[in-house]
């Protein structure tokens, strides 16, 4: 039987009015994704709701924390210990060295491999990469003994000798690290920080990272932070010397607690979307796709990335901004995992929403990378003699650090001892010559301050 003519009317604009609202529907901004595994991760960009028609800076970051996991076994290692045996290492610094070299072979075992090079003017490959058993060990140790100083500092030398003795072991299973330590500048073989920092990258993209440590206050500190970076691993400033063994161990500690191997996030920009900035890890791009090596991550480590972008809306309402993916093997399970994120804003004509979408947490995390760049910036200029020039970029970041916090209503404790830390920076900078051991440690002190804030907010 047909229906009433009424009855069917009604059932029309029903529906027309069910397909006219979903037409219609306004789509929502998504500012913050969590994505949850072994390294969790959590995305967000700094706005909401852009301009419409316009092009607008946006900020994006990516969190990243390693959850502590109960292994059945820990990885094996795979290491390379580069030592410096320059003549200025001569003395009580040579002798602490080897006795944290001694300490580094007893923490490792059978399931391990170890090689040891030590470079000055010539670089010499003192132990060949080999398993760690006892009889192993004892050799090992015995050459740590007898390690003489000469020579100047031929650092690229050095490391790439034993990058070549991790790479000529490494498997799907090992963790590959070089551990470059030094307490001068390169002056022999490959010396500018840009050259080393390009041979670190090129290690890590063999799949070896690289750790640095500078002990003393001789060295070249951008060079070693610069490397580092660029090779996915850690640095350390070692003022004294008998500290250089509880670095080691802290290095060993934390490559034995691996929960996530060959780690990296790839970052794909929506149409109209480009890279104006990414801080604190070494990246390469492809056309709209940007890669971050990551290499390892131990129990509760984090690291985050700050991305400036450049985002041009057009009339359409959804904005897409990034999509994410963090890819890394899983030591417990043994499998291939891939956790996602997608970041997404809405265009509108409405200036106030576009002011009220502001994401308070990405501007926190913006100003403490903004910090860490003014400290390296103006330690730079200090070392050069420029110690007004120092104290204005200082200044200038607590001044702009204090609006945003009023602004957006930023209370995090935190940036009150951090303004605290700047404010005698600029006090100590004015106080000491650059080049005066007080100088030399407050350049060092702020330049591994810099580095710790840019790669993991946690540090902050």
């Amino acid at each position: 039987m047909k229906p009433a003519p009424r009855i069917l009317f009604a059932t029309i604009v029903l529906l027309a009015g069910v397909i006219s609202s979903a037409a219609f529907a306004k789509p929502n901004p998504i500012v913050k994704q969590i994505a949850r595994g072994t390294v969790g991760l959590e995305a967000q960009i700094s706005h909401g709701y852009l301009p419409q028609n316009a092009t607008t800076e946006v900020y994006a970051t990516i969190d990243m924390r390693a959850h502590s996991v109960k292994l059945a076994t820990r990885a094996p290692m795979n290491i390379s210990l580069v030592i410096d045996r320059s003549q200025s290492m001569q003395g009580e610094r040579f002798e602490q060295a080897k006795a944290a070299s001694k300490r580094l072979v007893e923490m490792l075992d059978e399931r391990d491999r170890l090689s040891i090079v030590s470079y000055g003017t010539d670089v010499t490959l003192e132990v060949p990469s080999m398993i760690v058993n006892p009889a192993n060990r004892a050799k090992i140790l015995a050459v740590v003994a007898g390690l003489q100083v000469n020579g100047w500092t031929n650092l690229s030398g050095g490391y790439q000798m034993g990058l070549a003795q991790v790479a000529a072991h490494k498997n799907g299973e090992t963790i590959n690290r070089v551990i470059l330590m030094s307490d001068g500048h390169a002056n022999q073989g490959v010396t500018s920080a840009d050259g080393l920092a390009q041979l670190a990258r090129a290690g890590l993209e063999t799949g070896v990272s690289l750790s640095t440590m500078g002990f003393g206050l001789d060295y070249n500190e951008d060079l070693m932070t610069r490397m580092a970076i660029d090779g996915a691993g850690n640095y350390y400033f070692v003022e004294k010397d008998e500290a250089l063994a509880a670095i080691f161990a802290q290095e060993v500690s934390g490559l034995s607690s691996t929960v996530a191997r060959n780690a990296r996030v790839i970052i794909d920009l929506a149409r109209g979307v480009e890279l104006l900035g990414l801080h604190g890890f070494t990246y390469r791009t492809k056309a709209n796709s940007i890669t971050v090596p990551l290499a390892e991550f131990h129990a509760r480590q984090g690291k985050d990335i700050l991305l400036k972008l450049s985002a041009r809306t057009s009339t359409e309402e959804l904005a897409p901004i990034v999509d994410i993916r963090l890819l890394y093997d899983d030591v417990a399970s043994g499998k291939s995992v891939t956790v996602k994120a997608a970041l997404r804003a809405v265009s509108t004509l409405d200036a106030a929403l576009v002011e009220e979408s502001v994401n308070a947490s990405v501007i926190a995390r913006i100003q403490q990378v903004e910090i860490a760049q003014s400290l390296k910036t103006a330690m730079s200029k200090y070392e050069a003699g420029e110690v007004e020039g120092a104290v204005a970029i200082i200044e200038e970041q607590r001044t702009k650090t204090r609006n945003a916090r009023a602004k957006y209503d930023l209370d995090d404790a935190s940036f009150e001892r951090v303004d605290q830390e700047m404010s005698q920076a600029s006090s100590n900078i004015q106080a000491a010559p650059a080049a005066s051991s007080a100088g030399k440690r407050l350049r060092k002190e702020n330049s591994a301050r810099s580095y710790e804030i840019q790669k993991d907010s946690a540090k902050f």
